[in-house]
């Protein structure tokens, strides 16, 4: 076996070892993301009254891939982002916004 194979698979033992630490760690990364996202947007809703398009504007990921659904009969507000992963935030009088 030449060096430059020996090299060539050693990047890509190293780029096969890269993607499977994300493919591991982004799942919790993400339901995190969208739970925070979810409580956000249902205590600018619900507690501080702001309107739908304001709370989506003040969510706290800011990148544009967080899509939100409020449901006001429900009182309560679905976050997803990119639809992979989602959490609902829902507002009870005594104990305000919890995530589900």
């Amino acid at each position: 076996m030449t060096a430059r194979r020996r090299i060539l698979y050693g990047v890509l033992a190293l780029l096969g070892a890269a993607v499977a630490l994300l493919a591991w760690t982004l799942p919790p990364a993400a339901q995190l993301a969208v739970d925070t996202s979810a409580k956000w947007a249902c205590q600018c809703r619900y507690i501080d009254g702001g309107g739908d398009k304001f709370c989506i504007g003040e969510d706290p990921l800011g990148f544009g891939g967080t899509d939100f659904r409020f449901e006001p009969d429900k009182r309560q507000v679905t976050a997803s982002i990119w639809g992979l992963v989602e959490a609902t935030g829902r507002y009870e009088p005594r104990s305000g916004c919890m995530v589900r």
